[in-house]
């Protein structure tokens, strides 16, 4: 179990158990009941079991571009910090609407994994940022930034996405040496869901705790940035 705190509020991730009453949104919870509270939201996950062969069940394609992969042209760096890591992520959130980032979130800790990969003549082509759980002996990946669409030429796109789905793969067997057994890829939503399903493993259920408040404010705040859209 870990936390992410922003300006305002507090997410706790992984929890077994919820109290009758707070004002933390728990997130990918144990717990699939609970309280009036709370509205209770479904979301699944994958997860790679890290305590097995994981890459023989990654699609024949991933495979293949793994195989072909000339490794002495890149290099992974393991940085205790990204500092221009959301100049990179803000293409990502713009393309595929995601939400920004709190400044909150990001972390020098020894539980917050950070991984670069460069090309020696592209330069760095993706970052990665987990976060490491003991207790539940899993990995969240919480920012994957691909430098992908700063690239015109269609060879130079194919090299930044195969350099971040091997960035995944030597993630993924870092963590595997450290004693962790599950890598969670977080979510199935579309369109991110289709990298995702190239690494295989399985989907999970989890479920997300919102305090109704919270939940209702949120929902006042998309009405209001939709409208504003208009």
């Amino acid at each position: 179990m870990f936390e992410l705190s922003g300006k305002i509020l507090t997410s706790r991730y992984y929890a077994r158990n919820l109290p009758l009453l707070a004002w933390k949104v728990y997130e990918m919870s144990h717990v699939r009941k609970s309280s009036f509270w709370y509205k209770t939201i479904p979301f699944p996950t994958r997860l790679i079991d890290l305590n097995s062969d994981f890459w023989d069940g990654y699609s024949r394609r991933l495979q293949k571009y793994l195989q072909n992969i000339d490794a002495e042209n890149f290099e992974v760096r393991r940085p205790d910090s990204i500092p221009d890591l959301m100049d990179i992520y803000q293409s990502v959130m713009d393309d595929k609407s995601l939400a920004a980032i709190p400044p909150g979130y990001l972390k020098t800790e020894n539980t917050y994994f950070y991984s670069e990969i460069y090309h020696k003549d592209l330069g760095r082509l993706a970052a990665h940022v987990s976060i490491g759980d003991r207790d539940e002996q899993k990995v969240f990946g919480l920012i994957n930034a691909s430098d992908f669409r700063s690239y015109e030429s269609k060879k130079d796109q194919r090299l930044c996405s195969t350099a971040n789905k091997y960035l995944f793969h030597v993630d993924m067997l870092y963590f595997q040496s450290l004693g962790y057994v599950y890598y969670d890829m977080v979510g199935t939503r579309e369109p991110m869901n289709q990298m995702k399903k190239e690494f295989g493993g399985d989907i999970v259920m989890t479920y997300t705790h919102v305090p109704y408040p919270i939940y209702f404010l949120q929902k006042i705040q998309r009405w209001v940035s939709s409208w504003f859209k208009w």
